[in-house]
């Protein structure tokens, strides 16, 4: 009997150790280094496009959007990815797109000083490519945490999931900004590949998790729940002010009824 009760004794504290927050960190970090990726130009593009590089700024901006409308797209496709190969699979491509994305945005960078139009298309594919990537990078970063560290530890990954995305973007435009004033459009470039190819490889030592079994919802369901979800919260939030303006007079009324 006491040699049955010591056997068990370590599982809960292994339990404990992978929804530990260095546990969740280690897949989260992933989801760090993609909207680091995002961060690095979203400061620097538009007057570079607009004002170095003489284009409209209607076509700077596109520069910019180019990436989120990659994201949204590759949305879908990163979800079958995760779910079919594994989330492990998904954030080595992820952290792949966001090395070639670097090397995309150095070669526009060297291009722009002997051709023009070369370097605004390698730009722009630089974007597409970098959308796709954060689509495959936070798919698979979030999935990877929560199947290692556990379905009861889901809020935990989502909550450092989301301090990642927006440290990242936070730390990565100020940072850019640095950057470009200091050494140029290029250096950009050259962090997003070292860090990429840094992470790609640390993705390569990570032990892969497999996504439990279950019901896979096209994304076509999941947007159109999302959809009424949010149309429920339309409708509530329509109608709050008529219903505090009818609980006001009361919660008054009942008050000078008190005093």
């Amino acid at each position: 009997m006491e040699t049955s009760a010591i056997a068990v004794l370590p599982a809960p504290a292994a339990t404990a150790s992978k929804g530990g927050t260095r546990h969740i960190l280690g897949f989260t970090y992933f989801t760090f280094v993609v909207y680091l990726s995002v961060g690095l130009p979203l400061a620097v593009l538009p007057p570079y496009v607009h004002l170095r590089m003489g284009y409209s700024a209607t076509l700077a901006g596109l520069v910019i959007s180019v990436q989120y409308i990659a994201t949204l797209v590759s949305r879908p496709w990163a979800g079958r990815i995760s779910d079919r190969a594994g989330a492990k699979v998904s954030v080595q491509w992820g952290m792949g797109a966001c090395t070639m994305s670097g090397a995309l945005l150095v070669a526009a960078a060297a291009a722009m000083h002997f051709n023009a139009m070369l370097s605004i298309s390698l730009l722009i594919l630089s974007r597409l490519v970098l959308g796709v990537g954060e689509s495959l990078g936070s798919t698979g970063s979030t999935l990877w945490g929560i199947t290692s560290a556990g379905p009861e530890h889901t809020a935990k990954v989502i909550s450092f999931n989301g301090i990642s995305t927006y440290g990242g973007m936070a730390l990565g435009a100020p940072l850019g900004v640095v950057l470009d004033l200091q050494w140029g459009l290029a250096s950009l470039g050259l962090l997003t590949m070292l860090i990429g190819a840094i992470s790609l490889a640390l993705a390569f030592r990570k032990t892969p998790a497999l996504a439990p079994p279950g019901e896979h919802l096209p994304f076509r369901s999941v947007l159109l729940r999302v959809a009424w979800g949010w149309l429920w919260a339309e409708l509530v939030i329509a109608s709050w002010p008529h219903s505090s303006r009818s609980f006001m007079p009361a919660a008054i009324g009942a008050g000078r009824r008190c005093a």
